[in-house]
């Protein structure tokens, strides 16, 4: 199990029950690298951290960073996202005056249809995240808790399996379901699709590193095969994925 115990109240978050919708708007190597993480595992799970930046109350998602192929135990994601906080750290100032973060958390289930939720009176297209994919969120909030407000908000991203095809063809960029955290702490509240944005090209991105087989690295798989498998996968970077977005 992750964490059993709920998250601590921070005392950045406001109660109240409605709060501004907030802009998010997911560049296209972000979009680019959970798509590819899918498909790279399409009968395992995969979860990642975010990385972006707050400019007054809209979200850029900059940046994705694989970490798992399975469900991660509590020390491989507090040891990935220690990493994560460094990294956004050591490349501070990079976006001028914006704080580089880890802003969220990425999840794709190992099913093509929740079959659990169906049995449970869900709909079929229900894309909503799964409970770890929720604790995992909590335990981003309390480290990054200094910079959230009521407008300023992490994010939780579910795929839409079902859509993934979609997106390696180029023609679709509504494979991404986004939620945030609701008044109760779950995990489960849907963005409106006028407050999600992915960037214009991002599928056709991920259809490319598709087609050239580009290999995602997580955190998981660097921590496999010894020494030189960890100087080897770059899971931070994904460099492969960088270049392509430079040309």
């Amino acid at each position: 199990h992750f964490y059993n115990s709920a998250r601590p109240k921070s005392s950045s978050m406001s109660d109240k029950a409605e709060q501004k919708p907030q802009k998010t708007t997911v560049k296209s190597s972000a979009y680019a690298k959970i798509i590819l993480h899918a498909v790279q595992y399409p009968h395992d799970e995969i979860h990642g951290a975010l990385v972006g930046f707050w400019n007054d109350s809209e979200l850029t998602v900059q940046d994705a960073m694989p970490i798992s192929h399975s469900s991660p135990t509590k020390p491989i994601v507090d040891m990935s996202l220690r990493l994560i906080d460094a990294y956004c750290q050591s490349i501070e100032g990079i976006n001028g005056n914006n704080k580089v973060s880890i802003v969220g958390w990425y999840t794709a289930s190992d099913r093509l249809v929740d079959s659990n939720k169906i049995s449970q009176g869900g709909d079929e297209n229900d894309s909503s995240p799964a409970c770890f994919a929720g604790q995992a969120a909590h335990r981003i909030t309390g480290m990054i808790g200094s910079v959230l407000n009521d407008e300023n908000r992490p994010i939780l991203i579910a795929l839409k399996n079902s859509n993934i095809g979609n997106s390696l063809l180029g023609i679709d960029e509504t494979t991404l379901v986004p939620f945030e955290e609701d008044k109760w702490k779950h995990w489960t509240k849907p963005i409106a699709a006028e407050n999600f944005i992915v960037e214009e090209g991002a599928a056709v991105l991920a259809r490319d590193g598709f087609k050239r087989s580009t290999k995602i690295h997580d955190f998981e798989g660097h921590l496999e095969g010894g020494a030189l498998n960890v100087s080897r996968c770059d899971w931070l970077r994904n460099p492969e994925i960088s270049k392509a977005v430079a040309q």
